[in-house]
């Protein structure tokens, strides 16, 4: 009959993982690497517009909490957006948080020693009344160093940083929103949290034994509806476009680009750039010499907005940089070579500008115009239009990505007195 009872002692505890705990919990020897955050599309609107999630990430010492809830944001959105559309990049869409339906956040059963407790390794709630009347739970403030009060108060301060790691979690949506593109929406709601110490051995996830307790402590899990919006200026931000003449090979930016195909000398070579009717800067490709630059003959001053102009003088290798803001050329430029000499403009495109171009594209298109600048000096009210050298393309973050050429867009044409299209490219795909 006492055989049986033990038995069935046995028997109860290892129904509740509790078997042969009392010889491995607080005993922290393992090594794992932190999770990578967990994405499941649960359900997504006809319309593509909203969609339920369900989002769980995971924290260690090993990495910061800010780093964890930037991998969360980067798996939501990029697995919301590949589920939507493939051929995208997720840098072109905007996700809101509508709701958080469910929000639980965790801590492992350790904080300054073993803790007791609240669920299993597999999140299930466990009967307290029976599980701290029994061992090694029974006598863990033991293991914690033996003062109640200790105990007592380091299980209320691993309590609150599980309920924190969904709060920081908000907060870290708020503040990184124009970096990731993801951001509370105005009526945003969420449920209350519902924070639990889940059982890895009396270990910090990095060293619980995960033979034994397979799943980490240290997490949030939340359900929620996200809207979805596209947003192609994201794309677009640091774009630059080159237009210009280029007598031989040279490297603008870190791109390669090849020599003109037809050779060009002339003093009526300016145009206004236009990005989906936006204008964006002014291309001066007027190569000509000094001596006729200073005669009566040479271009009155541009007082339209322009940004950073680059001119190759062929006699020195030197490139030229200086912002034509309507006054003259300084003579200390001296932005002048041999007739013919390479001379080309980068276009830094602001964001303001960004924005505006994309609202005007209802297919998320970028295409590129120029016009002849009527204030500069034209030749019977006509500019020389033979293809120029044409590339667009974005640096972030030192990273340079190419949207477009470098390339000529057409053999020639000439003078032209009308608007002429040098370029178009889908920046989010």
């Amino acid at each position: 009959m006492k055989k049986n009872v033990i038995f069935e002692i046995d028997r109860m505890k290892e129904m509740m993982g509790l078997i042969n705990e009392q010889t491995t919990i607080g005993q922290c020897s393992g090594s794992n690497e932190i999770s990578n955050p967990v994405v499941d599309v649960l359900e997504m609107s006809q319309d593509g517009n909203s969609v339920k999630f369900r989002l769980k990430g995971f924290f260690g010492a090993s990495k910061t909490e800010s780093d964890s809830y930037t991998s969360m944001l980067t798996k939501l959105k990029n697995t919301i957006i590949s589920k939507l559309d493939k051929a995208s990049s997720p840098e072109g869409y905007e996700l809101k948080f509508i709701n958080i339906e469910s929000a639980i956040g965790s801590a492992s059963n350790y904080y300054n020693g073993p803790l007791r407790p609240t669920n299993d390794n597999n999140g299930k709630l466990m009967n307290l009344d029976v599980l701290y009347k029994q061992e090694p739970y029974k006598d863990i403030r033991k293991l914690h160093g033996g003062d109640p009060k200790k105990f007592d108060s380091d299980t209320e301060t691993n309590m609150g940083f599980a309920s924190q790691r969904v709060s920081k979690f908000l907060k870290h949506i708020q503040e990184t929103a124009d970096k990731t593109g993801i951001s509370l929406s105005e009526n945003f709601t969420q449920s209350k949290i519902s924070p639990i110490i889940t059982d890895t051995g009396g270990c910090i996830d990095e060293k619980r034994d995960s033979s034994k307790y397979p799943n980490p402590g240290q997490y949030v899990d939340l359900t929620g509806l996200v809207q979805i919006k596209k947003n192609p200026a994201k794309c677009l931000e640091g774009l630059k476009v080159v237009v210009g003449y280029f007598q031989s090979e040279k490297v603008v930016d870190g791109i390669k680009f090849g020599k003109n195909s037809k050779s060009h000398s002339c003093a009526f070579a300016t145009f206004n750039i236009f990005a989906n009717g936006v204008p964006i800067g002014i291309s001066n490709m007027n190569n000509i010499t000094e001596e006729y630059y200073n005669s009566d003959n040479r271009n009155p001053k541009i007082d339209w907005n322009v940004t950073r102009i680059g001119i190759q003088d062929t006699s020195t290798q030197k490139r030229f940089e200086f912002i034509e803001d309507g006054s003259e050329r300084e003579k200390s430029t001296k932005p002048f070579g041999k007739q013919g000499w390479t001379v080309y403009t980068v276009i830094d495109v602001p964001n303001d500008k960004l924005r505006e171009i994309s609202s005007k594209s209802t297919d998320g298109m970028v295409n590129l115009v120029m016009t002849p600048n009527s204030k500069s000096a034209l030749r019977d009210g006509k500019a020389h239009g033979d293809a120029p050298m044409v590339a667009a393309y974005k640096i972030n973050n030192g990273k340079v990505t190419v949207f477009y050429g470098p390339k000529e867009p057409y053999e020639g044409k000439g003078d032209v007195n009308t608007a002429v299209q040098i370029g178009s490219f889908t920046p989010c795909k």
